[in-house]
């Protein structure tokens, strides 16, 4: 099958498009470093409450353990899944927009650029910012013990990683079989629009 649309580019303007596309891929994963660590923020409050800065998340994490549970466990994967969706979903229109022959490839540029968003995004950043939240102490007064605290650290942000994929499968699959899209745009088009007959 022809991708019609890159048929019509010139190679400048494929090339151009081929630029931006990488060039907005690296300054949105520059930009989503901040992000994942206020994320991860979230989930590691214990540890943040422990430095006298954010003393203040004692009285929030002292008012219930089912509030706790919900801010550490709940949110953070599903900020994550949130927020990523936008920058993904830009990224597949930008590479759509490339100059290549068939939609396969079109469909393989998509492909790749989601793949890479999302490992520095829903992995690398969680697994880093997650590591240094959580021995933020440590890597302030020793710098030379990253290595193996990241060796320790890694296999203790399982936890999101299982509530990141509950929460997207749930969440995905649920919002899929409810259709609140659905129910919310067709009685706002049908109050909108009328067609000639009513």
């Amino acid at each position: 099958s022809v991708h019609w649309h890159g048929m019509r580019l010139s190679y400048f303007a494929g090339l151009g498009f081929s630029i931006n596309l990488w060039v907005w891929l690296i300054v949105v994963l520059c930009f989503w470093a901040p992000v994942t660590t206020a994320i991860m923020g979230l989930a590691n409050l214990e540890t943040l409450a422990e430095i006298p800065a954010f003393s203040w998340l004692a009285d929030i994490l002292s008012a219930s353990e089912a509030v706790k549970g919900l801010i550490e466990g709940f949110l953070p994967p599903l900020i994550t899944i949130v927020l990523a969706l936008l920058p993904a979903m830009l990224m597949v229109i930008f590479a759509g927009l490339e100059r290549h022959p068939s939609l396969e490839m079109a469909q393989n540029k998509q492909r790749t650029m989601r793949f890479i968003f999302l490992f520095f995004a829903s992995f690398l950043y969680v697994v880093l910012a997650g590591t240094a939240l959580e021995y933020l102490d440590i890597l302030i007064n020793d710098p030379t013990e990253i290595v193996p605290l990241l060796a320790q650290a890694i296999p203790e942000q399982a936890t999101f990683f299982l509530n990141y994929v509950l929460t997207a499968c749930f969440i995905g699959n649920g919002l899929n079989l409810s259709q609140i899209v659905r129910m919310i745009v067709i009685p706002i088009l049908k109050k909108l629009f009328k067609t000639p007959r009513q």
